[in-house]
């Protein structure tokens, strides 16, 4: 582990995003690094208490390029931020083609 909590290298995609309750979100983005590792993905309040809304996923990186997505329905109206943390190994690692998308498909 990088640091104590993995949480303090963090990759924000926003801290603005105005969630509502009930449609479906789709989450996506291509990710890779020089070693194994582990990230989280999550949507959370962008202020304390940071509560984590009804998604968080865990991906395993390494050094090939490849796509991750996942759904989600939150159950509140909020507004919110996309972030993936990954303090937990040494590597460089690359993030590209983020999307957030309300809806079915991308």
């Amino acid at each position: 582990m990088v640091t104590e909590s993995d949480w303090h290298v963090q990759l924000v995609a926003s801290n603005q995003i105005l969630m509502r309750a009930d449609p479906d979100y789709i989450i996506q983005y291509t990710a890779r690094a020089t070693a194994p590792t582990r990230v989280r993905a999550l949507v959370q309040q962008p202020a304390t208490p940071f509560t984590i809304y009804n998604v968080q996923q865990e991906f395993m990186l390494d050094t090939t390029p490849a796509t991750y997505t996942f759904s989600f329905r939150p159950t509140v109206n909020d507004y919110v931020r996309f972030a993936i943390v990954m303090g937990n190994d040494m590597a460089t690692i690359t993030v590209d083609n983020v999307s957030l998308a309300e809806g079915q498909d991308l």
